[in-house]
């Protein structure tokens, strides 16, 4: 191929009948000289011009041409949008910004999104401190993501207890349509939430591992603190492009949890096991660092840790009263019969095969209302206990329940609302329930909207507009403790109290979160003497449950299983009195989780606050 090289000094050209191999220098004598100096370019001969391919015989864009039409104004501005859309913008800012719902994010969680977007490339740990939404940071993420083509497959890994949860926010504020598989077949969807306990065994974790997620989010990530475990090891194993883990505590017993945290998102950036252990491990102090300086320089380039203190969030106080019930003289033998039926051992013979869950069902109901566990003694223990052993005392206690006239506390809840004028949410877990307050307040003129589980997403919609319109109070189970931001309302009334204490968060986590101005008030509505009030005191006494702030109280009882402990007690106990003693036993156990929640959040503090250099390396190890 010819070619012409022309002097950058003088600017003449000489015709070459291919490239130069050698310096050739121009007889202009100012030196240019190519190769190596770079004043003298090459000046190939053009490429012919590209044909431009004719319109189709009578299709619309000839016609267009012949008549000289175009598109309409709006169809104009819809393509020019269209195409904007489609370009590769950098993330300068977040296009996803426009596509929420019912959020206002802050500063600091757009400004987390975009630096694991543009710095971290998708792979992070995201350690704020608990209660300043690494979920909706991580939902920006996802959806900026999906947003520009960067992903098509997302699988999100949760504790059980958060996974309905996640399904929730994702769809109400991101329009993010998450599924739980319920088979094997379902971890092919495109967007997949579920428990890592589901997804490791053996079926479901073979499924996983034929597949390729581009984005793999693991919440409470500190459960892959150990490299021997399943869950460590499951993650590791996932095909991945890109990798979030979210964790308000990363480090609980000793620095190495830390060490397989990070290997996990980029392998080598703390170098190699030994290494570590060399560099920053204090021999003398499992939970102390020699370096931790240096530590925080490493961490920057894969972790975001935000902090209340340096993004101006204060959370408003909350406050709890109980309204005590003195129970009607028909409602306290319906206690007393249910509560010895479930002891009895006719009981557990004729429903061997599923007396806990029965059993659980109706001392929760007991606490609930009369109407509901009424339903439950018609439609589920008579049938069984017919001609049986249990036979009699079922009778009794349906015939109890029917005896019911007056709810005590339900003429409490009318005190409480006459008070003042305040806009309340009344909690209660079941239907039969909250049909019966419906009709209650109705009687009593108070206006109400209606939220229950069995509603579509428009009449949810509608119930909580009509509620923040001109309600006076929204009568909920607890699907309204799940994904609905109620800031507009600061006091929530538990009508009952589950004995989940993650629900009851969840509940309070509806007025008490980001964007909440206003002092929340929590009002629980206890029968004195029961089962519930014995939880209350547990919950409020050991742990301070309505002094936490949403997010802590999962970190401080872990996998503890409060509502099995609880009937394990409840059933164990042949008298009151043992049933309080072993209550108190179970307290301490809960007080030495606080205590133990509060040192590892100090050792967090002391090790991560603070990252803000560049990385570097401990002496005598390779780069990262």
């Amino acid at each position: 191929m010819s070619s012409t090289l022309q002097c950058g000094a003088c600017g003449a050209r000489h015709p070459l009948a291919h490239w130069p191999l050698q310096a050739v220098r121009c007889p202009c004598g100012l030196g240019a000289v190519l190769p190596p100096a770079e004043d003298m370019v090459p000046m190939l001969s053009p490429l012919p011009p590209r044909p431009v391919p004719s319109a189709p015989p009578g299709s619309a864009w000839e016609a267009a041409l012949g008549t000289g039409g175009g598109d309409t104004p709006g169809a104009f501005l819809l393509r020019v949008e269209a195409e904007r859309l489609a370009l590769p913008p950098g993330f300068d800012r977040l296009l996803s910004l426009d596509l929420v719902h019912e959020i206002e994010p802050h500063p600091y969680q757009v400004a987390t999104a975009l630096r694991v977007l543009r710095e971290m490339q998708g792979r992070a740990l995201l350690a704020d401190e608990v209660g300043l939404g690494k979920t909706i940071e991580a939902g920006f993420i996802i959806k900026e993501m999906l947003v520009r083509g960067l992903v098509r497959r997302v699988l999100v890994l949760a504790p059980a207890s958060l996974v309905t949860q996640w399904q929730d926010e994702m769809e109400t504020k991101f329009d993010l349509g998450f599924r739980i598989p319920e088979d094997a077949g379902g971890w092919a969807e495109p967007l997949v939430v579920a428990s890592i306990d589901a997804a490791k065994g053996a079926k479901n974790q073979r499924a996983l591992l034929k597949l390729r997620h581009e984005l793999v989010v693991v919440d409470e990530a500190h459960n892959l603190k150990n490299h021997r475990t399943q869950n460590w090891k499951l993650v590791n194993a996932l095909r991945k492009k890109f990798l979030l883990l979210l964790s308000a505590t990363p480090i609980q017993n000793d620095l190495m949890e830390l060490y397989n945290l990070i290997t996990l998102l980029r392998p080598g950036q703390l170098f190699t096991a030994g290494q570590f252990r060399a560099a920053f491990l204090d021999p003398g102090d499992p939970r102390g660092c020699r370096d931790p300086e240096r530590l925080k320089r490493l961490l920057r380039q894969v972790m975001v840790r935000n902090r209340r203190t340096e993004v101006g969030i204060r959370f408003v106080a909350r406050r709890a009263v109980t309204a005590g019930v003195d129970l009607e003289p028909e409602e306290r033998r319906v206690y007393g019969l249910a509560t010895a039926l479930v002891r009895a051992p006719e009981f557990a013979a004729v429903y061997a095969d599923n007396a806990r869950l029965v059993a659980m069902a109706i001392l929760k109901q007991l606490g609930s209302s009369t109407a509901s566990l009424a339903l439950t003694v018609e439609e589920k223990l008579r049938p069984r206990a017919k001609g049986g052993p249990a036979e009699r005392g079922v009778e009794e206690l349906a015939e109890a329940c029917r005896g019911v006239r007056r709810v005590a506390k339900a003429e409490r809840l009318m005190e409480v609302l006459k008070q003042d004028g305040e806009k309340c949410i009344v909690f209660t877990q079941y239907r039969r329930t909250l049909e019966m307050l419906e009709g209650r307040l109705a009687r009593e003129g108070v206006s109400v909207a209606v939220f229950h589980g069995a509603m579509s997403r428009t009449e949810k919609d509608a119930a909580v507009a009509a509620f923040r319109a001109d309600r006076r109070v929204l009568l909920a189970t607890e699907s309204a403790g799940q994904g609905r931001n109620l800031q507009f309302c600061r006091r929530i009334v538990n009508y009952d109290l589950p004995w989940n204490p993650m629900r009851v968060e969840q509940r309070i986590g509806r007025v008490h979160r980001l964007g909440q101005t206003r002092e929340v008030q929590v009002v629980n509505l206890i029968a004195k003497g029961t089962i519930e009030a014995a939880l209350l005191d547990l919950l409020d006494r050991k742990i301070e449950l309505f002094r936490l702030i949403v997010g802590e109280l999962d970190m401080i009882l872990g996998k503890t299983r409060v509502e099995d402990e609880l009937l394990d007690m409840v059933l164990g106990s042949k008298t009151e009195e043992e049933f309080r003693e072993r209550m108190e036993r179970f307290g301490d156990d809960l007080a030495g989780m606080r205590r133990e929640y509060e040192a590892v959040k100090a050792l967090d503090a002391r090790l991560l606050d603070g990252a803000v250099q560049p990385a570097d390396a401990p002496a005598g190890a390779p780069p990262a």
